[in-house]
């Protein structure tokens, strides 16, 4: 099922000529830099590396000086990296919910 997915995002073409030139207010807020722009750019640049620096340095402070019970630190790089890669997967999927919620 997935494969047949992607391959028909493949398939995708262009408007034709026909339609583009029936069409043209669908054109209009590409031309007036209305949906992406030089702001929304640096917008979606800032929060990524807000959204980054939030996402590393969480569980960095959490496993700051982290012992087990037994006196093993627990602060490895294994555990570290399952933590932040766990933290990445919950932030984008409830960011896709939000969005596809609220449009």
């Amino acid at each position: 099922m997935a494969v047949f997915s992607y391959a028909k995002l493949c398939d995708v073409q262009d408007v034709n000529e026909a339609d583009s030139v029936r069409y043209p207010k669908l054109y209009t807020p590409g031309h007036n830099d209305k949906l992406f722009n030089k702001r929304v750019f640096a917008r979606s640049v800032a929060e990524g590396i807000v959204s980054s620096l939030v996402l590393f340095f969480v569980p960095y402070c959490a496993f700051y000086d982290a012992v087990k019970p037994d006196g093993l630190d627990i602060a490895g790089h294994k555990a570290f990296g399952c933590v932040v890669a766990s933290a990445l997967i919950v932030t984008v999927t409830l960011r896709v919910y939000v969005i596809t919620r609220m449009n």
